[in-house]
Order: structure tokens, then sequence, then C-alpha cells
């Protein structure tokens, strides 16, 4: 028997979680097990807290959320799997987010709908062009 730990710095979790958007525009969060924001860019300070990030910020808590994202901060907190749409100062977001049931978290991706729907047209449109 034995026992495996690892340590990550904080930052550099957040940095990995900043990279993985899988829009230009877009950006990706994680909620722990106790609704602690443990990584977020400054676009989600913006959509998801309504403010700036303050000096030195690292882990706002998740109380602080904007009533538009309370949904999904609910499901995201009862490790929830899903996809929900949310409307930030007249823009329409999709959120997607998925549980890691192995530490307790939450990822979720964030997306103006317009754009990703603009992605998926293109993706489609190339698909078609290539297949003739």
């Amino acid at each position: 028997m034995g026992v495996v730990t690892f340590d990550i710095s904080l930052t550099a979790l957040m940095d990995e979680i900043e990279a993985a958007s899988p829009l230009v525009d877009g950006y990706a969060f994680l909620i722990n097990e106790a609704g602690r924001i443990i990584a977020l860019p400054e676009a989600g300070y913006a959509d998801i807290l309504g403010r700036s990030r303050r000096p030195d910020e690292l882990s706002p808590d998740g109380n602080e959320i904007v009533p538009a994202f309370s949904a999904v901060a609910t499901a995201m907190g009862n490790l929830e799997t899903g996809y929900q749409y949310v409307i930030i100062n007249g823009r329409e977001l999709s959120v997607a987010y998925a549980s890691m049931t192995m530490t307790g978290w939450n990822l979720a991706h964030v997306a103006e709908t317009e754009k990703l729907l603009q992605a998926v047209s293109n993706l489609g449109t190339e698909l078609n062009r290539s297949t003739r």
C-alpha cells in the first residue's frame, strides 16, 4: 500500500484553465466542492461576478455570483453536468459544465452563443467544402 500526492500551484492551474477555452473569445472557469471559484479569467469576473478582479485576488467567493448565473452555479455546486443559456448585459452566453467527481470540482466553458453558433456554421461549411 502507498499514498500518492501531488502539488500544483493555483496560478499554474488558473493558467491551464484559462488556456482551455474552445473559442478565442470564450473562457473556462473552475469551482471547487465548497462553491469557491478557483480559476476565473478577467472576462469571467465581469460576467459571473459583475466586477473586476481585485488586486492579488486568486479565489473569489462563489456567493458573489450575479443572479443571472445563479442557476448555473447551483447546478455546478450539485456536481451536475449540463448546458445553460445566460443573459449578461444583453449578451446571450452558452455555458457548458461538467463535474469532475474525483475532485468534487466542476469545470465550465463559457462563450457568446452567437459566436459559438458561427463557429459551428463555419465548421459545417468547411466540412461540406472538404467532402465535395
